[in-house]
């Protein structure tokens, strides 16, 4: 919490006269330590910018101020704690790890192995530090704060291998209440397990019209799940749980009609304003073989409320993803344009006003802003249509992040921004909304750890 309050601090001081007062360490030098610690940082994760490195580019702009490379090999996903440590989900080519670094540390203090298979389920941090991970099909693995050996690793409650789970992810408030969001065959659920014990308190049951995308939990222990809505030509919809309940007190679905397809992210919450985000985009295609045109929404709600007071449109963009907001409720929007490969990181301010664009010309796999303001812990999946061709609908997807999120009436599967290590092909949507195909070779070891079942 010192922390914290420091960090927040900082952002009463020009980012010039913080500068002055840090002294730069030499990048990866044993015992370094990252620079401008307590400024307001982004972190971001460029996979095709050589050498593998995750930059920490100052929230108000400018180059990175320090780059983190040790103990990285292809980094798939990251989030930082309210204490500023860096989680990172990494592929070494023969196995997944997490990595942490500890603040101000660019190389990682503890490497968990085991208890990792394909974390494809996410991860995410609770209220006393505790690790929470899902790996896809099981099992689902506690780590206590600095420890790199499961305190748990149960499979009570989780979709079993095979079933062919189309979306899993996790969150956690600060009651230590832990949701995870699964679609097995027999439809979607979000299981709650309390006081993060292995043992399922209530399930959640959604109706038959709801595909899930995403879910995170806010600091009143209210969950939040979008979905999919199949009545409305797959309109997003946002279900509204207080805690302890398995009944909605709100849903409702919200954006324009999709006229083909429509995407959108899970929910993020903004405890500075109390407002709850998720994004939405609509895609179109003339005919086959044209491109498509999107446009991406922010949507910014009123908890319990059903109308948005704020609406970001990003006309022929793609929106990558929910916003990430920084301890002052800014946002900041991951942006990437049709016709072209880059991306960029655009801020808002509270109000909604777009500010400038922080970042821009990179291909970025992964972005997460420090000191932040959002749910303390936030996990994604996402649902796309496999319609572009038919090797997407039957092969796992590849390492590569989906850059856009379809869905329609026809098909929803799920896309998993984590690499998927098989001899068989391996597929990927790209920014294009094509299907490219590829073979790897890679084996993954899985350890479950103790199991406590």
């Amino acid at each position: 919490m010192n922390a914290l309050r420091a960090a927040v601090a900082t952002l009463l001081c020009s980012l010039t006269a913080c500068a002055t007062a840090t002294q730069p360490a030499t990048p990866n030098a044993p015992g370094a330590l990252r620079t401008h610690a307590t400024t307001p940082l982004i972190y971001l994760f460029d996979g095709h910018v050589p050498p593998t490195a995750i930059d920490e580019i100052p929230a108000t702009g400018g180059p990175p101020i320090e780059q983190i490379r040790n103990g990285l090999t292809s980094p798939g996903a990251g989030l930082v704690d309210k204490n500023g440590t860096l989680y990172v989900i990494n592929f070494t080519g023969a196995q997944y790890q997490i990595l942490e670094y500890p603040p101000s540390a660019v190389s990682p203090a503890v490497t968990i192995t085991n208890g990792i298979g394909f974390p494809g389920g996410g991860f995410t941090v609770g209220p006393m530090g505790e690790l929470y991970v899902l790996n896809l099909g099981g099992p689902l693995v506690k780590y206590d704060p600095g420890s790199a050996t499961p305190s748990y690793a149960t499979y009570h409650g989780i979709c079993p291998v095979g079933s062919g789970p189309a979306a899993e992810a996790i969150t956690v408030d600060r009651f230590d209440t832990l949701y995870a969001l699964l679609e097995c065959r027999k439809g979607a659920i979000v299981r709650e397990y309390d006081g993060g014990l292995p043992r399922v308190a209530r399930t959640i049951r959604l109706a038959n019209n709801q595909v899930p995308v995403g879910i995170t939990a806010d600091k009143t222990g209210t969950l939040y799940v979008t979905y999919f809505d199949t009545l409305h030509r797959y309109r997003m919809g946002v279900a509204e749980y207080a805690r302890g309940t398995t009944a909605p007190a709100t849903a409702f679905d919200f954006g324009p009609l999709p006229k083909i397809g429509s995407g959108g992210s899970g929910p993020v919450v903004d405890e500075v304003t109390g407002r709850l985000y998720t994004t939405f985009g609509i895609c179109t295609q003339v005919s086959s073989g044209h491109p498509w045109h999107c446009a991406g929404y922010i949507y910014g709600f009123r908890r319990g409320s059903k109308k948005p007071e704020i609406t970001i449109a990003a006309p022929r963009l793609h929106l990558l993803g929910p916003p990430r907001f920084d301890s002052n409720g800014n946002l900041y929007a991951e942006l990437n344009s049709p016709v072209s490969s880059f991306d960029s990181i655009w801020r808002y301010s509270a109000s909604g006003k777009r500010e400038r664009r922080i970042v821009r010309n990179r291909s970025l796999e992964f972005i997460t802003v420090w000191p932040n303001a959002d749910s303390a812990s936030l996990v994604r999946a996402s649902s796309v249509t496999a319609a572009f061709a038919a090797a997407c609908q039957s092969t796992p997807m590849s390492q590569s992040s989906p850059r856009s999120f379809l869905a329609n009436a026809r098909n929803a599967i799920s896309v998993s921004v984590f690499a998927m290590p098989s001899s068989a092909a391996t597929c990927s949507v790209t920014k294009s909304l094509s299907c490219s195909c590829s073979f790897t070779r890679a084996t993954a070891t899985r350890s479950n750890g103790p199991a406590t079942e």
